[in-house]
Formats: structure tokens, C-alpha cells, sequence
């Protein structure tokens, strides 16, 4: 039996979904038949997936570029503006 909700396959007998808890109904056949969607479902997931992993991978990236590499030069910077404030007042 296949829960109406997430599409997981049950045990047959089964009240509630093993997966998402939804009551399971006594309408949904067994077996994947035409037109239930489980397929289509899944692979829209995956794709869903692949997509927030690609993101967070690139988040991640930008996040460590900024610390490791630019932090350290706009510290950088203002070390040396100030250096060279402090010569032109002893001026």
C-alpha cells in the first residue's frame, strides 16, 4: 500500500504511513499503477535536493573566501591607512 501523501510503499495492513505517519486509506492499490506519481515525485525531490546541495556547496565557498582570503586584507588595508594617518600628524 502507498501512502497518499509522500508516495512510500507500506506494509500491507498498515494504518499509518512507516514514513510520514499520514493515516494511510483503504483506496491506494498495492502496486505502483498508471498515474500515481511515484516516479515523477522522486525524481523532483532528487532535483530538489541536487539543487539545495549545489547551493550550500557555492554558500559555503563565498563564506569561506570572505573569511580566509578578504577579512585578512581589508584588515590589512585599515593597518596601513592608520599607519599612514599617523605619519601625516607626527608631520
Amino acid at each position: 500500500m502507498f501512502c497518499s501523501k509522500c508516495g512510500e510503499k507500506n506494509v500491507g495492513g498498515a494504518s499509518f504511513c512507516m514514513k510520514c505517519g499520514a493515516p494511510l486509506g483503504a483506496g491506494v492499490p498495492a502496486g505502483p499503477g498508471p498515474g500515481t506519481g511515484n516516479t515523477a515525485s522522486f525524481s523532483q525531490q532528487a532535483e530538489k535536493n541536487l539543487i539545495k546541495g549545489v547551493m550550500d556547496l557555492v554558500n559555503g565557498f563565498c563564506v569561506g573566501f570572505v573569511s580566509v582570503v578578504m577579512w585578512p586584507i581589508m584588515i590589512g588595508f585599515k593597518i596601513v591607512k592608520d599607519m599612514c594617518d599617523s605619519e601625516e600628524r607626527e608631520e
